[in-house]
């Protein structure tokens, strides 16, 4: 199940965390940082076998690491919050692809395998060699040892530069004009501090005073809300909102707004299923993967398949027959690693079957 799967990563994050073998960026990990690493992963790891797949959900097809990193590069870092709740468990139902990513950031077994028993992975221990620090994600971002007396010296200067470095950290986490603001209440803080002891030392002055509103200014800032229109459109604004919020949260989780977990293959495509539900004897359930779900389809027409498909679609041959899909993955029925769409099998299967059935007519 895919939800065994979710879990074995989130656990191996949490192990690795404990035992100090993850990458710097990632053991406190914010939008920035994980993406400085996965930029450097891209640089220097990237495995097209396991990674591809997981980081086309996120940028499209792309031919090598290098068009993944100039697509990363453009991307947004808040982009990278989801991800991050989900390693720190503040999310119990996170996007599909939020889960393979992180399983892509700490070097987790990827990609994801239809009916692998994955519950082996929730107890297991670490390795030596991930205890060591030796695997490839760790090396990246790592800082080499340092001697006790680097350690002394850097100590003696920590004490001096404490309050810049947290006059640094408060500036980049709430920002500059948000640092104006935390300073202005300050002062205002401080200014009522002295007022009140003021005050104290002065009855007099002690008794509170009220300012009358002025009739006119009171009527004129009460009048909008009678209008008739504008009650009813904040009422028609108060309707859409919940409703457009239902529609796109049923889009974001594929379905599982009424308990669908499984899904099984459809003709052309997979549909979601409770995995309860009775289907006749030949058809499988698989977990519910909502990146397959919403975009794993047969392309039933092949002569709709022109010269820009060549590498961006994928296919089998099974008795002498072609079957072609929409992306990378397994064939549903068979089982069997689909292989990308080359230049050779367009040339010899499509384009020469469509110029036979031109000379026919």
């Amino acid at each position: 199940m895919f939800s065994t799967y979710k879990q074995a990563v989130l656990n191996n994050y949490d192990q690795r965390k404990t035992a100090g073998t993850l990458p710097l960026r990632l053991q406190s990990p914010t939008p920035a940082s994980v993406k400085e690493h996965l930029m450097q992963y891209l640089e220097q790891h990237f495995d097209a076998r396991k990674d591809r797949i997981i980081l086309e959900a996120f940028f499209g097809n792309q031919n090598d690491a290098e068009g993944f990193a100039k697509r990363l590069s453009r991307m947004e870092i808040n982009k990278f919050k989801s991800v991050i709740k989900f390693l720190k468990g503040k999310t119990t139902n996170p996007e599909d692809k939020q889960v393979h990513l992180a399983a892509l950031l700490t070097n987790f077994e990827r990609p994801y395998e239809f009916g692998k028993d994955y519950s082996e992975h929730l107890s297991a221990q670490l390795t030596t060699e991930e205890k060591e620090g030796t695997n490839e994600t760790s090396n990246v971002g790592q800082v080499s040892p340092k001697s006790e007396t680097d350690v002394d010296i850097e100590d003696r200067e920590a004490e001096g530069k404490k309050g810049s470095l947290e006059g640094q950290y408060f500036n980049e986490n709430i920002g500059a004009d948000d640092s104006e603001d935390a300073i202005d209440d300050g002062l205002e803080i401080e200014k009522s501090t002295e007022r009140t002891a003021s005050n104290e030392s002065d009855p007099e002055t002690t008794a509170p005073t009220t300012q009358e509103p002025i009739k006119g200014e009171e009527e004129e800032r009460n009048s909008w809300w009678k209008d008739e229109w504008v009650k009813k459109s904040v009422a028609c604004l108060l309707l859409v909102i919940p409703i457009s919020a239902g529609f796109l949260l049923k889009n974001q989780i594929g379905g599982n707004l009424n308990g669908e977990q499984c899904m099984y293959w459809k003709e052309d495509r997979y549909v979601a299923v409770s995995c309860d539900a009775k289907l006749k004897e030949d058809v499988e359930k698989v977990a519910l993967d909502t990146i397959l779900l919403n975009h794993f389809r047969m392309i039933t027409k092949a002569d709709t398949i022109t010269e820009r498909s060549i590498g961006k679609i994928w296919y089998l041959k099974h008795e002498k027959k072609f079957e072609y899909f929409t992306i990378r993955g397994n064939h549903p029925i068979l089982r069997r690693r689909l292989s990308r769409l080359s230049d050779l099998i367009y040339r010899n299967e499509i384009e020469s079957r469509r110029l036979e059935n031109a000379k026919e007519f």
